[in-house]
């Protein structure tokens, strides 16, 4: 079994991220895993307020199939556009889309620091995403 993620987004204004949500230990059978992602990124992304039954109508929802996943011991190791990060501290972990740091235009740095905001990793809380 491979590793899913859920995207989920507003269709007005185009593209614009409203949640994501990924499984990465791929451990249930898929149609599962698709299911639990895509309510989970409406609604337990701590990054942005639950999707509204108003919004309903206007949101897309991507599925990502996710590769092993690989540990990285250098920020230089982290390509992007390429690689996705996953980031655990503690309880807290976080997982974003190589997709996302091209679409918000990130250097490594920021999307390696916005993978903790994410994960909501101690000392991130209430930080926003920034281009």
């Amino acid at each position: 079994m491979r590793a899913f993620a859920a995207r989920v987004r507003h269709a007005s204004p185009p593209g614009d991220l409203r949640g994501c949500i990924g499984h990465v230990e791929a451990t249930d059978p898929i149609g599962q895993v698709i299911v639990r992602c895509a309510v989970a990124a409406c609604s337990a992304d701590p990054r942005f307020p639950p999707v509204t039954t108003a919004e309903l109508p206007q949101i897309d929802i991507e599925l990502s199939l996710l590769g092993p996943l690989e540990p990285v011991t250098e920020i230089e190791e982290i390509e992007v556009g390429r690689h996705g990060l996953v980031v655990e501290m503690h309880l807290h972990r976080g997982l974003l889309l190589p997709q996302v740091a091209i679409e918000w235009r990130w250097d490594r740095e920021t999307f390696l620091s916005q993978t903790c905001v994410k994960a909501d990793c101690p000392g991130t809380r209430g930080r926003p995403a920034r281009r």
